[in-house]
């Protein structure tokens, strides 16, 4: 882009963003047909232990210990992939879904964060803060199960078409 003399000054020009570091929070959840665990929120950045800490340990084993014949699929973050995380899910007897590098993204969970996002935005006090988003996010997970079953139950269609796209876009 070419500017004139002064115009470096020209309102006009300048595009404002944040720079500062904004609170921010991870929320983790899993689902399975007519089931789903409790969110759990964390605040700042995710590590394996933190992972472990505050997710595995008091809320996933548990929750899929309590399911018939589970198996947890989860995507290749860091702190998921790490030796530590998986050496704690196979001493839980968690069986893992292999989860290839550089995979087309067909987590049904993605779809859920979707929906809980559009939901989120169409509530009328929209959240001012952390807390409120906590709360407002902890009492839309008592929702109806419906529309996560028929997401789960779409999954074979997702990747039949992702086979046949040989990894490709699909439409969904």
């Amino acid at each position: 882009m070419r500017r004139f003399r002064g115009e470096w000054q020209n309102p006009n020009f300048f595009a404002e963003r944040q720079t500062a570091r904004t609170p921010g929070v991870i929320v983790w959840g899993a689902i399975c047909p007519e089931s789903r665990s409790p969110l759990v929120f964390i605040e700042g950045n995710l590590t394996a232990a933190s992972y472990i800490a505050n997710v595995l340990e008091p809320i996933c084993v548990p929750y899929l210990q309590g399911l018939n014949d589970s198996l947890f699929q989860q995507d290749n973050a860091r702190p998921y992939t790490v030796t530590a995380s998986a050496a704690f899910l196979k001493g839980a007897h968690i069986d893992i879904l292999p989860w290839p590098a550089r995979s087309p993204d067909l987590s049904p969970i993605e779809h859920v964060w979707d929906m809980l996002g559009k939901i989120l935005q169409q509530l009328p006090h929209p959240s001012n803060n952390l807390d409120d988003l906590r709360q407002a996010s902890r009492s839309l997970g008592q929702s109806p199960t419906r529309p996560i079953d028929n997401l789960l139950r779409s999954m074979p269609r997702r990747v039949n078409e992702c086979i046949q796209n040989a990894g490709g876009p699909t439409h969904y």
